[in-house]
């Protein structure tokens, strides 16, 4: 293939990748699309209980209760975050309501690999809905003063039910207001409307990981690998955009169905049943040992970035202030995740902050770390260079090696000490 025939088809891939990135954070941006939830018509009866093998124990506790069955959904939306074109729920959520019409109860998944989950949502005569469900959503908890939103780990229907019952009695007296008995389509009109400035709300953190790359196309051009032809801009654009496309793989595909799946060994902080309050992990057998020799390593593979551009920091001298100050953050930030990795050596989560603490979340920023280096280092300037691509790419490798092997002993009842 001759020089301008790559250089068309870089650009014209470099195109197309501008518009798959850009086009949903656009769309995002000026709300459009959003959350729809679509009733099925009726098709016959109710599917019965015993023949349903996911939702047949919910159906069939709930029906003890006096639920019956009153519809099937689907929902679905267009951008629903910056980073995504169209989203639908994995399968036909079920919908059934009390003998008083005044709470539904939702049965659905967000993965085909997890156990059901289920809902219970009533709205008041003011406007607010009640939300309360089990194991909740697999995200952040947001309650709204006008959609109250709170999540379990129920054993099974009758325990949430009672919640959901306490608290929407407890909200009844508070504020004077009763519950109302509604239609399922005037119920799923008003939780749409809810949802969908809420999700929008938890989505705007998706236009960093867009964002992240702006300014590393920029570092790339004062050392030769950006603007410099056309074939070499669009070649740079393309490989951004191919990290990019695996990071939102990552995001959307195994994280995403671990997180789900981790939701039901959680409690209600969302943190991990397995680290005590002090940050300690309850954790024996040997794939806590390898862990912890494989964090160590990783502490030590982590630190050489810290070193290494602490080492030629003199020739960012002569770049913008921005520039150096971005150096001296990664610097920064290596010697805080070293920490943390030896941190987890020792079998601890450190440095973690207020927030639920996840022993698995120091691997994901082990590897995001040296997936930053290995996009940015030349493999052509040399010995050096190739060295440290070497041990970018092993620091990668034992990050991601890390987090399985984590989410594989939370997973295992063998691998946590019982208290």
């Amino acid at each position: 293939m001759g020089s301008t025939a790559l250089t068309v088809v870089l650009c014209v891939g470099a195109l197309a990748a501008t518009v798959w990135i850009l086009v949903p954070a656009i769309a995002f941006a000026f709300g459009m699309g959003g959350l729809r939830t679509r009733l099925l018509p009726d098709v016959g009866p109710p599917p019965v209980a015993d023949g349903d093998p996911i939702f047949g124990p919910l159906l069939r506790e709930l029906a003890a209760l006096g639920f019956r069955d009153t519809g099937r959904a689907v929902e679905s939306a267009w951008f629903p975050s910056p980073i995504q074109w169209r989203w639908r729920q994995v399968e036909t959520l079920r919908w059934l309501v009390s003998p008083d019409g005044r709470t539904h109860a939702a049965l659905y998944r967000l993965i085909k690999e997890e156990p059901a989950r289920i809902a219970c949502v009533t709205v008041f005569e003011d406007g607010v809905i009640v939300r309360t469900s089990s194991p909740g959503t697999g995200g952040r908890l947001v309650s709204r003063a006008d959609y109250r939103c709170y999540e379990l780990r129920a054993p099974d229907a009758q325990t949430l039910l009672a919640s959901h019952l306490e608290t929407i009695d407890s909200y009844a007296r508070d504020h004077e207001t009763a519950a109302r008995a509604m239609a399922l389509a005037d119920v799923v009109a008003a939780c749409d409307a809810a949802e969908r400035s809420m999700m929008r709300d938890i989505a705007k953190s998706d236009y960093g990981l867009i964002a992240v790359y702006v300014p590393a196309a920029l570092l790339m051009i004062p050392f030769g690998r950006g603007l410099v032809n056309a074939a070499a801009t669009a070649g740079c654009i393309c490989f951004l955009a191919g990290v990019y496309a695996v990071v939102k793989w990552l995001m959307h595909g195994p994280l995403f169905r671990q997180k789900a799946l981790d939701t039901h060994r959680r409690d209600g902080r969302g943190e991990a049943d397995d680290v005590a309050a002090d940050g300690t992990i309850r954790a024996t057998g040997p794939i806590e040992r390898r862990l912890r020799i494989l964090a160590a390593l990783t502490a030590g593979l982590t630190s050489i970035w810290p070193l290494a551009t602490t080492a030629g920091f003199s020739r960012y001298l002569a770049y913008s202030v921005g520039v150096i100050a971005f150096e001296v953050l990664l610097v920064v930030a290596g010697g805080w995740l070293a920490v943390r990795l030896i941190g987890r050596a020792r079998g601890k989560v450190i440095l973690a902050g207020k927030g639920p603490r996840d022993p698995a979340e120091v691997w994901g920023l082990a590897g995001l770390y040296g997936l930053f280096f290995l996009t940015h280092l030349d493999w052509s300037q040399g010995t050096v260079d190739r060295v440290l691509y070497a041990v970018a790419a092993a620091s990668l490798l034992a990050a991601f090696t890390g987090w399985r092997l984590e989410k594989r002993r939370s997973a295992s009842p063998m691998g946590v000490a019982r208290r």
